[in-house]
């Protein structure tokens, strides 16, 4: 039978040969910052445009952005960016 020379032999030789686990782990938390970074101040989306629509007016919205399987917000969203860029 062969010895793996890796496996101490008592308790005392296996705390030994380890650093603190436990000021590891505390460490580790304190470094970690949890949750997504903040975005930028010129990436933010904050600001809200509201208008009212008729019921044709809206079923014929719906409609066009169902064709392009989007949904009615994202659709008017980049049809108004994308005419704003062309301006």
């Amino acid at each position: 039978m062969r010895e793996n020379k890796n496996i101490p032999k008592s308790i005392q030789d296996a705390l030994k040969n380890t650093n603190n686990p436990q000021a590891n782990t505390f460490s580790a938390k304190d470094k970690a910052k949890p949750g997504r970074k903040p975005l930028p101040a010129h990436l933010k989306q904050n600001h809200t445009i509201t208008f009212y629509l008729s019921q044709d007016e809206y079923n014929t919205l719906k409609a066009l952005a169902d064709k392009e399987a989007d949904s009615v917000n994202f659709f008017v969203k980049r049809y108004v960016l994308k005419n704003l860029v062309r301006g």
